[in-house]
């Protein structure tokens, strides 16, 4: 027995003594040491517990609403559900109603959510949460104006609800409504000054609306929250970049892959940035980095394609270009990578004096043949 298999066993010997541990009868109060147990984390021994008092109290619509809950935090949604349907069948309870709602959307069956939250709604009108919830459900539905409006009640409910401001700012931003999500994410700001997700959604919009120095006071401040949130260092990179601080924008891009190395996104922005800097070596390795990482990424072949073609080495421009046009050519919602590989492709055919194959490549990105575009003509123009 190796030592992964001597560890497993102890852990399902400790289990299985904890739960021996639990009274053989039931006492009185079974109920609250189970939700004793549930509410300090220890959830092995509270499942033990509650399905032992489901057995000789099958219609205890606490116990199947708490055993249901406890289902869903371990991951088991088939379970949490078929508790919590009982339960809401026994006793059509608001915070019930609520529970299924919340796993109904986790298993993604937003219709039966919708429902679910709506009914909680009917019954207690005024709760900001059951509004939050169902705005989210009908995001994920696609319903934007009802999500809209849900969270707007939501914050009708209770102006004073940080996660709501926060929510419909996201909808908003989505949708480009930028100056309404700003005013959103500042509501929550006002609440939370130090919510780390109002700051960086904050400091994305201020990027959107072109508010570059905002921006990257907003994201500094997350910054000081969170150093070491790749996220917001990578945002605060294209922050610097917009503002023309390439040296900042690499610092920052740095820093990501001191904190995750092995990030594929990183070394393919931080390529492009020391490669508009000259530095085509250490660019190259960045890009080949990336594809070691990630051996099919359009971004890394093109991004080192097109350092390659900065250095005139069409030879081995070719091949990568031939390599993403091969790698995309049956996948939908690919001609920007198939139009980008073949303009590239087409230079360098031509740079090396494959002047039929270079028309070939310029011909497919039109969309035409040689009947309507004559030789000479493309020959000009290339």
């Amino acid at each position: 027995m190796n030592r992964e298999q001597r560890r497993k066993a102890a852990k399902q010997r400790a289990e299985s003594h904890s739960s021996s541990n639990l009274p053989t009868s039931l006492p009185s109060d079974a109920l609250s040491m189970a939700r004793s147990l549930h509410k300090s984390g220890q959830l092995q021994q509270a499942q033990v517990l509650y399905a032992k008092i489901l057995q000789s109290e099958p219609n205890n619509h606490q116990l199947l609403n708490y055993f249901g809950v406890l289902k869903a935090q371990i991951g088991d949604r088939v379970g949490a559900i078929e508790l919590l349907e009982k339960a809401v069948s026994l006793d059509h309870s608001f915070g019930y109603l609520n529970n299924l709602g919340n796993v109904y959307r986790a298993a993604n069956r937003l219709e039966d959510a919708v429902n679910c939250y709506q009914k909680a709604l009917q019954l207690n009108p005024e709760s900001a949460d059951s509004h939050l919830n169902l705005g989210i459900a009908l995001t994920e539905q696609g319903e934007i104006t009802g999500a809209i409006q849900a969270f707007e009640s939501a914050l009708s409910a209770n102006p004073y609800h940080p996660r709501a401001h926060i929510t419909l700012g996201d909808l908003l931003q989505s949708q480009g409504e930028l100056d309404r999500a700003i005013v959103s994410y500042q509501k929550a700001i006002a609440l939370q000054p130090e919510s780390f997700e109002a700051l960086t959604s904050l400091g994305m919009a201020f990027y959107r609306k072109g508010y570059l120095q905002e921006s990257q006071r907003t994201y500094e401040h997350a910054l000081a929250i969170d150093p070491f949130s790749t996220a917001a260092l990578s945002n605060i990179a294209a922050t610097f970049y917009e503002q023309g601080r390439m040296d900042m924008a690499t610092a920052c891009y740095r820093e990501v892959l001191n904190i995750q190395p092995q990030s594929p996104d990183a070394h393919i922005n931080l390529g492009f940035l020391i490669g508009q800097q000259g530095q085509y070596q250490e660019a190259a390795a960045h890009y080949q980095q990336a594809l070691k990482l990630e051996p099919h990424s359009n971004r890394a072949m093109m991004g080192l394609a097109e350092l390659l073609a900065a250095q005139e080495q069409w030879q081995e421009v070719i091949p990568l270009c031939e390599q993403i046009l091969q790698a995309n050519a049956e996948l939908p919602n690919r001609q920007i990578e198939l139009q980008e590989a073949r303009t590239h492709l087409g230079i360098a055919l031509r740079a090396v004096g494959d002047l039929p194959g270079a028309i070939a490549q310029f011909e497919r990105e039109c969309g035409c043949d040689r009947g309507q575009i004559g030789v000479d003509k493309l020959l000009k123009s290339v």
